[in-house]
């Protein structure tokens, strides 16, 4: 009898002898030659349709190499991948239909939809739901993993941005001497001194954000140059040094004078500009950054008496967008505002998940988030902008996924755990000035880091960290972290003194030089990380405007204020800094010019070069009206009709100077050619002529041409457009 006989014999007789096993007809059917084929088949399908896609797409986040698995969640084994996270197993093959995992690829799911970056083609998630229909055959194992990656707590603690700082390192150093190592090092020798007259343009743009007058700058140019540090105090002290810095910071923290959409709600906020008031103060009194920083998050818990004239600090958390009034949407706002700003955390993005870069985890995010839900906004509260803890504090519970109606864990109310040096718990009401003082805790390194950097910016041009508001692990060291590091420490030797670090800063051979370009240190250095140049700057919006007013003779320079609508007729006088910021309908104009957005913390500014700042500067009504009112200025004057003389003006108003004699040349040409009268063609020619354009009769019976009023403004308008005006050196 042939084997595959007696195969049938007993295969028949099984079911009578109950006795025996059916391990031998298991281990035979395995044999089956078409089986094995079909599970050859499906592992094929899985390792060219499946994991490309899950190594392409999911491993950066989903995997034993990101560090800490999002969600807990991990793609790279097939054990883990069935296994699933914090939202339960992803895979049903009973119900394939049913699985989270094509769920959250189909994004049929708004709270679960994965990848973040975009849904996938259709055709790969056909493959998907095929490969789970057939079983979801996955020959991986644990061991195939790739090894596990350092934590990011492991991370943090090598990162540059998180080591303390220690002034002993940094003793008898100085802005140019660490600059100079560098060079040295980099073989690059700086420039020299900028021109009496580029340092006090430059202060007068970066102290005050203000043209000088053709007089303010003859006076300086006629000392000496030892004088420099009398004319840098004398800046410092004056109060449009904290309209400068307060319009900075209005960047830092998202202004704007009114909430945005709020259906029929008033969406003014009516005393917004108590909060520029306080600013401007605070830095002309010179407030130490603890306390500034401080006041802004709990000035109500500092001093709960009804006399505390810094409870407008608080504008700063209170004047964000008011998104529908959706508390949690506001609360985000206000961690992202506080964690940026202040910190150069982005603990924003670990709403939804674990943060994806940085040791920040949902935990940290939905403590401080309740902090922000204890607090409120007296409705019936007089004009401070307040903030005031509830009257019952609610717990931190997490989120799942971001969505209030998946509730999660209850988690502790304390400051962000990886900063363990001043991680505190919340115990003072809403835990505000908890989180103030771990802020500003003189352990925690990355508070002077921040501002430090920030500053510099401002100063210098271009910041040391090209990430102002981001300092977590994807951030880079700057070249010059030592130099980074000597002024934080010594920011914090000074009392956190901002005055004294602008001081430091501007009195530096960097902060002087020469901003002029040289092409064989461009090659070595073509981003000026070594400072080897002053940086050239072109005028932002306010100060554009501003110096406007200065160059036409119409400046209002009173310090304070109510904000004032400035776009449209009657075009007002008063500095930009005072400009009614309508979140809402940002001006065009705002947006032409690089103003920062008042819907977000803004780090910085771009500096764009497009056509419409050039149209605006020669086309728009408020550049003529401004115009006009200096050339009505000059005309009507004792000596308006000598040219030569209205010239002159407008040169040292507007450019601080006089004119060269080739432009003294061209602009008396210009109002010559201008000035002529029309040819007669008929009788009359001459009365129908323009009024401006009318010739004069001397008392030789001569005709002489007349220019007036449209002239002069035409020539103020060309000045106004140089790049001279325009841009700082």
């Amino acid at each position: 009898m042939s084997a595959f006989r007696i195969l049938r014999v007993l295969s028949a007789l099984l079911p009578i002898l109950g006795g025996l096993s059916f391990a031998t007809t298991s281990a035979m059917a395995w044999d089956d030659p078409s089986d094995a084929a079909a599970q050859q088949a499906k592992i094929d399908f899985f390792e060219t349709k499946i994991r490309p896609v899950l190594v392409e797409h999911c491993y950066e986040c989903h995997s034993a190499a990101s560090g800490d698995p999002g969600g807990e969640f991990r793609l790279d084994s097939a054990e883990l991948l069935k296994k699933g996270g914090t939202s339960g197993a992803s895979l049903q093959l009973d119900a394939p239909e049913k699985s989270l995992l094509l769920k959250a690829l189909s994004y049929d799911d708004n709270a679960l939809q994965m990848p973040p970056t975009g849904k996938l083609p259709e055709n790969v998630l056909a493959d998907f739901r095929t490969w789970v229909e057939q079983g979801a055959v996955d020959p991986r194992k644990e061991s195939d993993a790739a090894p596990a990656a350092p934590s990011k707590v492991e991370l943090a603690a090598q990162h540059w941005a998180f080591q303390n700082l220690n002034p002993a390192v940094h003793k008898n150093q100085s802005i140019d001497a660490i600059l100079a190592r560098s060079q040295s090092e980099k073989k690059i020798q700086p420039n020299g001194t900028a021109t009496k007259r580029e340092l006090i343009r430059r202060l007068y743009n970066d102290l005050w954000g203000l043209a000088p007058t053709y007089e303010e700058l003859a006076v300086w140019e006629s000392q000496p140059i030892e004088n420099y540090e009398s004319w840098v105090d004398q800046l410092l002290d004056s109060p449009h040094f904290g309209e400068r810095m307060a319009r900075r910071w209005m960047d830092v923290a998202r202004y704007a004078d009114n909430k945005g959409y709020v259906f029929q709600e008033d969406r003014e906020y009516a005393h917004a500009w108590r909060y520029r008031e306080w600013l401007i103060r605070a830095f002309n009194e010179d407030l130490p950054y603890d306390q500034f920083t401080q006041y802004q998050l709990a000035a109500d818990r500092l001093d709960p008496g009804p006399h505390n004239r810094n409870l407008d600090a608080m504008g700063f958390l209170t004047l964000g967008r008011r998104f529908l009034n959706n508390e949690n949407d506001i609360a985000d706002d206000r961690i992202d505002l506080v964690t940026r700003g202040f910190l150069g955390l982005s603990v924003a993005c670990a709403r939804c998940h674990d943060h994806k870069f940085d040791p920040i985890s949902m935990a940290d995010y939905y403590s401080l988030h309740s902090m922000f839900v204890s607090s409120k906004e007296p409705k019936d509260a007089p004009g401070p902008l307040r903030m005031v803890d509830a009257d019952k504090i609610r717990p931190a519970v997490i989120f799942k996924r971001g969505q209030p109606g998946a509730r999660g864990d209850q988690v502790p109310r304390k400051f962000i755990e990886f900063m363990s040096s001043v991680t505190r718990p919340m115990e003072t009401g809403s835990g505000r000035l908890d989180m103030a003082q771990a802020i500003t805790d003189p352990k925690n390194p990355l508070t002077p880091r921040v501002i430090t950097n920030r500053i510099w910016g401002w100063m210098m041009g271009t910041p040391l960290v090209d990430t102002p508001s981001d300092f977590g692990l994807r951030s880079e060291a700057p070249v010059q972290l030592e130099l980074l590091n000597f002024l934080s420490a010594e920011f914090m030797a000074d009392g956190q003194s901002i005055k004294r670090l602008i001081k430091r800063m501007v009195l530096s051979e960097a902060y002087r030089r020469s901003s002029a370009h040289d092409p064989e240190k461009h090659l070595q250095d073509p981003e000026n990380r070594y400072w080897w140049r002053g940086v050239r700057k072109r005028l932002d919006f306010e100060t554009l405007r501003d110096s406007v007013l200065v160059g036409t003779q119409q400046l209002d320079d009173r310090v304070g204020g109510k904000s004032v609508k400035m776009i449209n007729r009657p075009f007002s006088r008063r500095r930009t800094v005072y400009a009614y910021i309508d979140r809402q309908n940002l001006e065009g104009l705002f947006r032409a010019f690089d103003f920062a957005s008042p819907d977000s913390h803004a780090p910085l500014r771009f500096a764009t070069t497009v056509p419409q700042q050039a149209l605006f500067m020669m086309n728009s009504g408020m550049i003529d009206h401004y115009s006009r009112l200096f050339a009505e200025k000059l005309y009507l004057s004792e000596e308006g009709r000598d040219t030569a003389w209205a010239i002159e003006q407008m040169f040292k108003s507007i450019l601080k100077r006089s004119p060269s004699d080739r432009e003294f040349e061209q602009f008396t040409e210009y109002l010559r050619v201008i000035g002529e009268p029309p040819k007669p063609t008929d009788e009359g020619a001459e009365a129908k002529a323009p009024e401006s354009q009318k010739s004069d009769v001397n008392s030789s019976g001569n005709t002489t041409p007349k220019v007036g009023i449209d002239e002069y403004a035409q020539l103020i308008q060309i000045l106004l457009c140089t790049n001279e005006f325009c841009f700082v050196d």
